[in-house]
């Protein structure tokens, strides 16, 4: 095995990643969701590749395009818009990619699930488009592989490329030029249908920029024909001899754009000239290209993501299969074949100094200390230790004030999500002076980050403070309730919903036995409107459209993903302090998964069903107030759900002082509440949210259009079916691909989403001929 060594000795393996969730599957390997295990990063979420060495060594052209793609990702590592490369390593068997985890999905998906996108949507797509075509260019790589599959959207509705295994990369001085008749025949330009003498150069990619644009103004490809015959050999007759078939209705600017980009004659292309023609088009006269280019457009569609696991865009084909790293045959020549393909990136080797991510290299410490107003009065601990949460969006460390040494904890939150940050600053001036919530001290930001200076707590989270008692009885668990209820109202006095109530979001101040505890992470809380807007809006304003829960402690009102858009004020944070009562006195966490290969859509069935006993020993010297106060918070209907003013009345608060037998919940905790909540927890986040999407994928044109379909396989001649089937991961001799009746059939709806194998479109050798 070849193990990546890292500064101060430390190493990068298959012992440095925990497999979470499979993501996607392909003829050479597998996508996994991984967490990061030690190092800088630890605890990080990455997408892994792991392509057996076996598989790709069967051809010359898929080992060349495997290589190929390494060697793009790091020559590409930090450009905007495209998805980075932190790891690449190797065992005897296998290759490892390990790049960023892109949870938005596909925009395939996000344009099936509409149908088309109106003219911003698509200008917003098309323009940050743009900017990473040209980027590419810049850098001497022609991407050839530009599809709505290999477009991803992060979680603030950016664009993010991926998928670089047919990427051509040009050495200093070397000709850019190109022959190989590669990527997806959809999306390919005439000049790599035909494959002149003197090859085709990187203009290739703004014709499949063309192909791009059309798609997300109609939904259909421009030359595929619905029920007539799609093979290989069709499409591209048509794109060589056809006409783009523009419907009447669209924007005249917007075919005129589209026209120029799908010019058959390259000299008349529109970018043939430069990218400054398409800048300049009246199509694209409303963008501002600077703020493009800093990705600080406006994004039209942003992806609802709950979690940092969260993959709900993903095919739950995949994500419901076991996470299992499988064995392989070594191949006898791999350590020539593929030296060199190590990496660690630099933004992982410099994480001391990186504290947040990427945005922040080695190179820019010392600018960022001379210039922050953060660093000009705290001290930052980057130590191991200093480390005290890391989330989707933030990290958490501990700080020190230089003028008197007094310790805090500071949220650092990138730039790119300061609106969040400043409205979580704001939420928490307003609820400052509650002795259960976090207090705010300071609030700083610079150029790259936003800081948040709180009260520093060194008590554990509530379930591991439990966990570690000897003695824990429902009286004390009651004034944890108190507490909870008490902070939880002084919110909504103020029309503030937290929104993300959870055992992990209730910190005490100290390890003393009395400490009081505190809630914190308020970056999900919101303002609620007052009752004059109540009134003149109606229920709208109180539609929260951006779904944040974790999953047992999440209200009914809160998992209705359907059509129509969830509605929850106050009652869902009165939920979840059902859901959190009922763990601390049972050790047990409510519609828990029963199973591991339970699905999500079972589990919030049960939670909308309230499906939840009182049954086992645990319950056995609870009271019976207690059970009441439980049932009351977890009626599935809000209308008849305990109110605030009920629960502070209610008798189990009022009277428990008495109730001074011992819980079971210590003893349970370690081995059940954590895991049941955790496997949970993935579960949902991973299920298939039917009646999520606006338009049934099945059913959008552009899916019909380009035979998407489901099978189960093919069938031999008997009529039964062969497991093995053809699918575009795999790369097929040209004659056999010929004769396909499309040639986009794909192994589901979703398919791997943000993450292919190298030759994700159907690879097609130029005979005769090696070079690409």
């Amino acid at each position: 095995m070849e193990d990546l060594m890292m500064p101060e000795g430390e190493k990068v393996s298959m012992e440095n990643f925990a497999l979470l969730r499979v993501l996607g599957k392909g003829a050479y390997g597998k996508v996994f969701l991984v967490r990061k295990v030690g190092g800088k990063d630890h605890n990080t979420i990455y997408a892994m590749k792991v392509l057996r060495k076996t598989r790709v060594m069967t051809k010359p052209k898929t080992l060349e395009h495997t290589m190929a793609e390494r060697q793009v990702l790091e020559r590409l590592r930090g450009v905007p818009f495209l998805v980075n490369l932190y790891y690449a390593f190797q065992t005897d068997t296998k290759l490892h990619i390990v790049m960023e985890y892109v949870r938005g999905g596909e925009l395939f998906t996000h344009l099936c699930s509409r149908g088309h996108f109106d003219l911003e949507a698509a200008q917003f797509v098309i323009a940050e488009l743009v900017v990473a075509i040209d980027s590419l260019h810049q850098r001497k790589v022609i991407y050839r592989d530009l599809k709505l599959e290999n477009i991803l959207l992060d979680e603030e509705g950016h664009v993010k490329l991926t998928d670089f295994g047919l990427s051509k990369l040009f050495s200093p001085g070397e000709l850019d030029r190109a022959n190989s008749y590669c990527g997806t025949i959809e999306y390919m330009s005439p000049e790599v249908i035909n494959r002149p003498e003197g090859g085709y150069s990187d203009v290739v990619d703004w014709w499949s920029l063309g192909v791009i644009s059309f798609e997300l103004l109609t939904g259909c490809s421009p030359f595929t024909v619905d029920g007539g015959q799609n093979s290989s050999k069709d499409i591209a007759k048509r794109i060589l001899t056809k006409k783009v078939p523009f419907p009447k209705t669209m924007d005249a600017d917007a075919r005129d754009f589209i026209g120029l980009l799908l010019e058959k004659k390259l000299e008349k292309r529109l970018g043939y000239g430069g990218v400054d023609e398409i800048k300049t088009h009246k199509f694209m006269a409303n963008i501002d290209w600077a703020a493009a280019e800093k990705r600080t457009l406006k994004p039209v569609i942003v992806p609802r993501i709950g979690h940092d696991l969260d993959t709900q865009f993903f095919s739950a084909e995949f994500t419901s299969q076991p996470p299992l790293y499988s064995p392989a045959e070594s191949p006898l020549n791999a350590t020539t074949l593929f030296r060199g393909y190590s990496y660690v990136s630099p933004s992982v080797i410099f994480a001391n100094d990186n504290v947040i991510g990427e945005e922040l290299m080695a190179e820019d410490v010392n600018a960022l200390l001379a210039s922050s107003s953060f660093f000009a009065k705290y001290k930052l601990d980057k130590s191991e230790n200093g480390l005290l949460g890391k989330g989707a969006f933030s990290v958490v460390r501990r700080c020190e004030r230089v003028a008197d040494g007094a310790q805090f904890a500071v949220k650092i939150v990138s730039q790119r999500f300061a609106s969040q940050a400043q409205r979580e600053a704001r939420i928490l001036e307003m609820v400052q002076g509650h002795p259960n919530i976090v207090q705010l001290h300071d609030v700083h930001s610079d150029p790259l980050h936003f800081y948040l200076i709180m009260e520093l707590l060194t008590g554990n989270e509530l379930l591991e403070r439990i966990r570690k008692l000897e003695r824990f009885t429902e009286c004390e668990a009651a004034d944890i309730m108190r507490q909870l209820v008490s902070s939880v109202k002084y919110l909504h006095d103020k029309r503030i919903v937290h929104r993300d109530l959870k055992p992990e979001n209730i910190l005490f101040e100290s390890t003393d036995s009395n400490a009081r505890l505190r809630l914190v992470d308020f970056g999900f809380a919101r303002l609620l409107p007052n009752p004059m807007e109540q009134q003149l809006k109606s229920v709208q304003v109180l539609r929260k459209m951006t779904p944040c829960f974790t999953l047992q402690y999440a209200a009914p009102e809160v998992l209705d993903v359907g059509d129509s858009q969830p509605e929850y004020n106050e009652q869902c944070d009165l939920w979840s302090l059902g859901v959190v009562l009922f763990t601390m006195l049972s050790g047990q966490v409510p519609f828990h998964a029963r199973s591991r290969q339970e699905s999500a859509t079972e589990i919030m069935q049960r939670i909308c069903r309230a499906e939840f006993s009182f049954e086992g020993d645990a319950w056995t010297n609870v009271s019976s107030d207690a059970k009441n106060l439980i049932t009351g918070l977890l009626t599935v209907d809000p209308k008849k759900r305990l109110s605030m003013q009920e629960l502070t009345a209610h008798m189990w608060l009022k009277s428990s002082a008495a109730m001074d037998t011992p819980l079971q919940t210590p003893s349970i905790l370690p081995s059940s509440a954590d895991e049941t909540f955790n496997e949970t927890l993935r579960a949902f986040l991973h299920a298939n949210r039917d009646g999520f999407h606006l338009l049934d994928v099945a059913a959008a044109p552009l899916m019909k259009r380009r035979g998407i379909k489901r099978q189960s396989g093919d069938k031999d001649s008997t009529g039964n079916t062969k497991n093995s089937r053809i699918t575009q991961f795999e790369c097929l001799p040209e004659e056999q691909e010929m004769e396909m009746t499309s040639s986009t059939s794909r192994p589901s709806n979703l398919g791997m989403m943000n993450y292919r194998e190298p030759n994700s479109g159907t690879i097609r050798e130029t005979r005769g001929s090696d070079s690409s």
